[in-house]
């Protein structure tokens, strides 16, 4: 069995492979590609297109307004 990868490795090969895919960037981030530190809502709000995620936000304003589901990529109520 493998044991435990070490977090300063993975955050390694993480900021590596997003070197090697910079040159297809569009500006733009996927979510499935966040990683450790990319959790601040500036960064999230980057995987959405602008209309989309101010519809995610007045969403979870109705049903999370006290923002309890933020332990994640997290994106604010409106």
């Amino acid at each position: 069995m493998i044991g435990p990868v070490p977090l300063d490795g993975l955050r390694t090969a993480h900021a590596a492979l997003h070197e090697r895919l910079r040159p297809w960037s569009t500006g733009g981030a996927l979510a499935n590609f966040f990683g450790l530190d990319d959790a601040d809502p500036a960064v999230v709000r980057t995987a959405y297109p602008e209309p989309v995620h101010r519809r995610l936000t007045e969403l979870k304003a109705v049903y999370d307004p006290g923002n309890l589901f933020r332990l994640n990529f997290n994106i604010p109520p409106a």
